[in-house]
């Protein structure tokens, strides 16, 4: 697989862990893969497989192609409707909107 598939795949695995609030610990045990092997798949000098693939999604609450984009392709526009439609999910949850309400007063 082509080196910079794998590091955009990697970038976007850790930024969305991140963003999520997992350490590389609690993930890795959370897909069922060792530290090392996260590591390496967050660097770009590994890959998953299929069911670790769906194991990520599953747990980042994503669909698997969110994990293959590219954000530098993005232009603003893209990033400010994605970011909309995201937020229009925490309608209903006061504790997300209470938290995202936070985030964004720190800006």
């Amino acid at each position: 697989m082509g080196s910079e598939i794998c590091k955009e795949f990697g970038n976007n695995v850790k930024r969305l862990r991140k963003a999520a609030g997992y350490s590389q610990e609690s993930f890795a045990e959370m897909i069922d893969i060792g530290t090392t092997s996260l590591s390496l798949i967050e660097t770009g000098k590994g890959f998953v497989t299929a069911k670790t693939l769906s194991r990520i999604a599953d747990v980042l609450d994503v669909d698997v192609s969110r994990l293959f984009v590219c954000i530098k392709d993005k232009n603003t526009e893209d990033f400010y409707n994605n970011i909309l439609s995201k937020v229009a999910k925490f309608k209903n949850n006061k504790q997300k909107l209470l938290l995202l309400d936070a985030f964004l007063n720190a800006l």
